[in-house]
């Protein structure tokens, strides 16, 4: 049994059997005819992209700052370590309020919202578990600085 492909809107993010059943929502997609509602979601989804971004590189921050500990290159894990914990409480300040934009915009319900608020709640998760890992390095290795 073959497949059938799904065709997404670029606004709302609902999907459809076919290109032209697309091609027939967007005359009355609410997202794409409200500027309002494109402007929230794609500053929200912006913000999203910048905190996971700064999660990749904390955790790759983290695991280097523990290698280099680890192989006595104690500056480098100092410098690697500082830089996480300098920036973890601002950028968890903009992922709480990033998660409580969405929580506003939950009133409606788009696919790309709720995709959204997924993502949010895996990095909050994420969050945490990069706050375990500074706990860690405070706790065997002292203050970053």
């Amino acid at each position: 049994m073959s497949k059938h492909a799904m065709h997404s809107c670029p606004d709302c993010g609902m999907e459809f059997g076919s290109a032209w059943a697309v091609t027939n929502h967007q005359r009355t997609c609410p997202v794409r005819q409200s500027h309002e509602l494109r402007s929230i979601q794609e500053n929200l989804e912006w913000k999203r992209g910048r905190i996971e971004r700064w999660l990749h590189e904390s955790y790759a921050s983290a695991a280097r700052a523990f290698a280099a500990y680890h192989n006595g290159h104690i500056e480098e894990a100092r410098r690697l370590h500082q830089w996480v914990a300098e920036d973890f409480e601002s950028t968890i300040a903009e992922l709480t309020a990033l998660s409580e934009g969405v929580a506003q915009a939950g009133s409606s319900h788009y696919p790309r919202l709720a995709k959204l608020r997924g993502d949010v709640k895996l990095h909050l998760e994420q969050a945490q578990d990069l706050r375990l890992i500074l706990e860690t390095l405070q706790r065997d290795y002292g203050q970053g600085a």
